[in-house]
């Protein structure tokens, strides 16, 4: 059996984590689901810009390590996009902008519709296009994920306006989102209004952190109702939470594709629930761990690029 190749487009950066001790690592939700996967055993590309200071290197490095492929659609005079996490009163927190230089941290660059056009046949051999953010190039790469008969995979990070999340719901195979992003009232309605609207979504999932998560998937031409899947972490082992929603994407894809490696495949009760207690072992796992991809590497410092004489941000790291 042939194995099967992912193709992902979002969030791609840098996590700095100053817990116990520094951590640098590849992050953002792309970022950790193509790597998750590529550690299941699949090829993942993950397309992402090329960023003007040293950290890019160092991020396209580690994924490197790891058999992610880097796909460069294009070069930015940006700095690489990151994220700090902190403990403050007991508390995990997580800074996108920074609290000492003042620096917003996610100036992220995403394709352009000219970006992807090398990316068809990529597309084309592609079992799935997982995606967490929106731009030109990725519409029209959903598009061709359509028509050549893709997996489309969107984890949506908020709900500004209703109906784009509607539109840009419904023409996606899979969604899933958190209720600490957007709700289950909203999520309610997603499901309404996909009876009644010509769709391509046969499947909706929402986490809800250590009280679980909801599946309603399509089987035939109608709707399941929500079914329930508890937590199996026990709080009293957990390290940090940070990044358990993408682990759990990523088992949920690694399971669904062994089953139905198309969306022509009609899904039932077993696929799903196969799916989804995967996702919730994976993502159970990764609240036993600082950092949401500490697990994949054996050296997470920067001791290679740094030095005393680099110029940087002590809080986010940024090169002066």
């Amino acid at each position: 059996m042939s194995v099967s190749q992912i193709l992902g487009a979002g969030f791609t950066g840098l996590d700095i984590i100053n817990l116990n001790k520094k951590m640098y690592l590849p992050g953002g939700s792309c970022t950790n689901v193509m790597s998750i996967l590529a550690n299941l055993g699949f090829k993942t590309i993950l397309m992402k810009a090329k960023y003007s200071d040293i950290w890019d290197s160092f991020v396209d490095n580690k994924l490197i390590s790891i058999n992610v492929k880097p796909y460069i659609f294009k070069r930015t005079i940006k700095e690489t996009p990151r994220v700090v996490e902190t403990i403050e009163n007991k508390c995990h927190k997580f800074y996108t902008t920074c609290p000492q230089c003042n620096k917003y941290l996610i100036d992220l660059v995403l394709p352009s519709k000219k970006d992807v056009a090398s990316l068809y046949t990529v597309l084309s051999n592609s079992s799935m296009l997982y995606y967490d953010r929106l731009s030109p190039g990725i519409n029209l790469l959903i598009e061709k994920a359509y028509k050549e008969c893709v997996w489309t995979f969107y984890e949506p990070n908020a709900a500004r306006s209703y109906n784009t999340l509607l539109s840009n719901a419904l023409r996606s195979n899979i969604v899933k989102f958190s209720t600490d992003r957007i709700s289950l009232k909203v999520a309610n309605q997603l499901l309404l209004d996909n009876n009644t609207i010509e769709s391509n979504l046969k499947v909706l999932i929402v986490t809800k952190g250590d009280r679980g998560s909801l599946v309603a998937y399509r089987e035939d031409d109608s709707f399941s109702d929500w079914i329930s899947y508890e937590s199996v972490t026990n709080a009293s082992m957990i390290v940090d939470t940070s990044g358990a929603g993408d682990w759990f994407s990523a088992g949920f894809i690694y399971k669904l594709l062994k089953q139905a490696p198309s969306p022509k495949k009609i899904i039932n009760n077993s696929i799903i629930q196969a799916a989804m207690e995967e996702g919730v072992k994976l993502s159970s796992e990764c609240c036993l761990h600082i950092g949401a991809l500490s697990c994949l590497f054996h050296d997470n410092n920067s001791s290679v690029l740094l030095d005393n004489n680099t110029p940087l941000c002590s809080f986010c790291y940024r090169v002066r």
